[in-house]
Formats: C-alpha cells, structure tokens, sequence
C-alpha cells in the first residue's frame, strides 16, 4: 500500500471530517479553534483592539501549533499501519467512519448523498473565500 501525500487542503478537509465525529472515551481531542474574537482577545496583546504585526506573527505561531497538534492526532488515531502517514486506504475509513450513520460499515444512498451535500458546502465556503 502506497502512503498518498495530502495536501494542506486534503488534510484540512480530513480535520473536518475528524471533527465531525466524537472522540473515543480514552482518547482526548485537541479543543476546536476559537472564534474570531476569541483570538483578537486573546493575541491582542496591548489591547488596542486590533492584532498587529508582532502579535500576528505570535497568532500564526500558535496557529501553525494546533495544525501540528492536530496532524499528530489524526496520524496517532487512524495510522492502522503505524506508518507515520494517513495512506489512501485509511483515509477511506476516516471518510466513511465519519458518514456511516447506521455502523454497517457501508456507506447507504442517504449517507451518500449527506456527504456530498457537505462537500458542496465546504466549496461554497472556500469559493466565497477566494
């Protein structure tokens, strides 16, 4: 089995796709990130109520971390094979762990059609974006 290198935008939307689905018991999520306000408040430093150059540079810091941090869960979750990497055949199981609604393993016409329609949205979005 060939490991498949992801792109930033494969693996922001295997993140989603991971956050859509409840941790295990015994294993601890990194938390979802803030709203845009939270991070102002929480970077703006001199509390001008603005986030400028310096603590931009310390938000981007942060934010590089939790991507990080992020990775290392998903890779420590779903790496059936111990790899160090999330390979086509385990990406496939994130995608359909997340949609299988009834647990039979399968994806069903209705589960289908529920992650389409969310990856039509997810494109919306990054089109509005651009």
């Amino acid at each position: 089995m060939n490991p498949i290198s992801l792109s930033p935008l494969a693996l922001v939307g295997l993140t989603a796709i991971a956050l859509a689905q409840e941790p295990e018991p015994s294993q601890e999520r990194p938390p979802l990130k803030p709203l845009p306000y939270e991070l102002v408040e929480k970077f703006d430093t001199n509390k001008d109520g603005a986030v400028g150059r310096t603590e931009r540079a310390a938000q981007n810091e942060a934010i590089i971390t939790a991507m990080q941090e992020r990775r290392k869960f998903l890779i420590r979750k779903y790496d059936l094979n111990q790899n160090g990497e999330i390979d086509k055949d385990e990406a496939m199981a994130i995608f359909v762990a997340t949609w299988d609604k009834d647990g039979d393993g399968a994806l069903s016409q209705p589960e289908k059609k529920a992650s389409k329609e969310a990856r039509d949205r997810q494109k919306a979005v990054l089109a509005t974006e651009n």
